[in-house]
């Protein structure tokens, strides 16, 4: 992901936005093929995409197309959508999907380059399996520290209490520390009746007010860990983009070209969920020093001349386009290559 995001729970529901992305894909007349030349595979397959996808989608496809097929991504198909919101912004999430904003499309207008960065690196995420953290995840770790913080104050108290003889209050509440999770309510209330003294329900309500400092403190070192951990993985992803998009013939000042784009946005100067803008730039510079083009232009020119562009059509989840693997898009097809029809 390109830019930060205000809330983790972004990247699993933003998907419901790219509805209507390729729409039908409405084919235009196709032009009188008599008295032409038969036309190469290539040229017959880009012709076809260039007249039955929307712009934008055909220049996000043919760019899909050159960085898996030059850098070998070409396995597995991708997906591709556009995000008809004007936010200067990009994401990859479920199963090889990349999306792009149409915002970004715009700022990044007639620079393939810049465009082809973003898209790898959005790429890169996959590859390198960066997985946010989820609304499943993150309840699961809520609940983990709400239980931790639980059993740290049952213990302080059971320590507290350990010197001294006949506390039954402080043994009560110790007991009750343990289902505070949605019992709270109703062990309080036992306390309080059975010991008859309002020592017992502020010792209670100390004991839930240490509980949700614990909780706080956590919850901070939690977020603080994820930013890090986004952070590194946003540098991994930079430098793929970069191998990925170098590789496969664009201009490497591209990735510097977008990642300025970037840093003219409000709070790009700092670190956030995401490095600094400044910080991506100085590393990008040097990974241009460190991976120059000439090292990486050859391979990835070897792999596009020995392999064949890829076909696509619109995927079953009926918001995206499906870049197919270089196997196809259709068990059938190898069949009857394999076995004969």
């Amino acid at each position: 992901m390109l830019q930060k995001v205000k809330s983790l729970a972004l990247l699993t529901s933003v998907c419901t936005m790219l509805s209507g992305t390729v729409g039908p894909l409405a084919a235009k007349p196709a032009p009188s093929t008599q008295n032409q030349k038969p036309q190469s595979t290539t040229e017959t397959i880009y012709e076809k995409a260039k007249q039955e996808l929307p712009q934008d989608v055909y220049i996000v496809y043919r760019i899909v197309d050159r960085l898996a097929r030059a850098n070998g991504l070409d396995e597995h198909p991708w997906r591709i959508g556009i995000v008809q919101e004007y936010n200067i912004n990009a994401f990859a999430t479920e199963a090889n999907l990349v999306a792009v904003y149409s915002g970004l499309l715009d700022q990044l207008g007639g620079d393939a380059s810049a465009l082809a960065c973003v898209i790898g690196h959005e790429m890169g995420h996959h590859t390198e399996r960066h997985l946010a953290i989820g609304p499943t995840e993150q309840a699961a770790l809520q609940a983990q520290i709400q239980q931790e913080a639980e059993q740290q104050v049952k213990q302080e108290i059971e320590s507290a209490n350990s010197e001294a003889t006949g506390a039954s209050v402080g043994g009560a509440v110790a007991r009750g520390i343990g289902s505070f999770f949605g019992g709270w309510g109703s062990v309080a209330g036992n306390v309080a009746g059975s010991a008859a003294d309002s020592a017992a329900q502020q010792r209670m309500a100390k004991a839930q007010k240490r509980v949700e400092e614990i909780v706080a403190q956590k919850n901070a070192e939690l977020q603080e860990k994820i930013a890090q951990q986004s952070r590194t993985h946003e540098f991994e992803a930079d430098e793929k983009g970069y191998i990925y998009a170098t590789t496969a013939g664009f201009d490497p000042q591209g990735c510097v070209r977008m990642l300025e784009v970037l840093g003219r946005m409000p709070g790009s100067e700092v670190d956030s969920s995401h490095p600094a803008v400044p910080k991506r730039i100085e590393r990008m510079q040097q990974l241009m020093t460190e991976r120059p083009a000439s090292t990486l232009v050859p391979l990835g020119e070897s792999r596009i001349k020995t392999s064949q562009p890829l076909t696509y059509e619109p995927s079953k989840d009926g918001q995206s386009l499906r870049i197919n693997s270089r196997h196809g898009g259709n068990a059938g097809d190898f069949f009857d290559q394999q076995f004969g029809k």
